[in-house]
């Protein structure tokens, strides 16, 4: 079986949380080169607040980052439609979990125009187009279990990007979602 690699990693998302605190404490120290010279307190009120805020956020993803990913392993790759394949998704700390799901997504771009006078607004995003759950279970030790995946016979829009996505609930009640992305041709 073939491991799939979890995207975005943990320790990028985590190193830019680093990066921003870094940010806000070198925002702080200016605010208060300026707060010392012009009295201007509510900008340093301000820059003091995000700066807190960036250093619960750092706090708080390092309590997040302790509930390691779940490993997911598939049969083969790349997938075409229609196929179906054997995923395997382990879990071996399954003490702080109330409940995980496995669910196979399917997203596409979808694209907006607005048309004022001479003006023209283009908006993009990406959207689920396609969502089946396949698994759902709250834990009682580890989990090591294999479930079927089976791609729709054709895409149901053009440019599409599959993933696997593990959600897994807390016991304190906050939703971590682990995305897998699939390759398809």
């Amino acid at each position: 079986m073939v491991r799939l690699p979890r995207k975005p990693s943990l320790w990028i998302k985590f190193f830019l949380r680093i990066a921003f605190v870094i940010v806000a404490a070198i925002a702080v120290n200016e605010a208060l080169y300026f707060a010392s010279r012009r009295q201007t307190f509510l900008m340093l009120t301000l820059v003091v607040l995000i700066a807190i805020a960036a250093v619960w956020e750092l706090i708080r993803f390092a309590f997040h980052m302790r509930h390691r990913p779940p490993v997911v392993e598939i049969d083969r790759q790349p997938l075409a439609y229609g196929d179906t394949a054997d995923l395997r998704v382990i879990e071996k700390h399954p003490h702080r979990l109330a409940e995980i799901g496995v669910r196979l997504i399917g997203e596409c771009s979808t694209c907006v125009a607005t048309d004022i006078s001479e003006y023209r607004e283009m908006k993009y995003a990406r959207t689920r187009c396609y969502e089946e759950e396949l698994l759902r279970l709250q834990p009682s030790g580890v989990i090591d279990r294999t479930v079927q995946v089976q791609l729709p016979k054709s895409p149901p829009a053009d440019g599409m990007k599959w993933s696997i996505v593990v959600d897994s609930t807390l016991e304190c009640g906050d939703v971590i979602e682990h995305p897998y992305p699939l390759r398809v041709r």
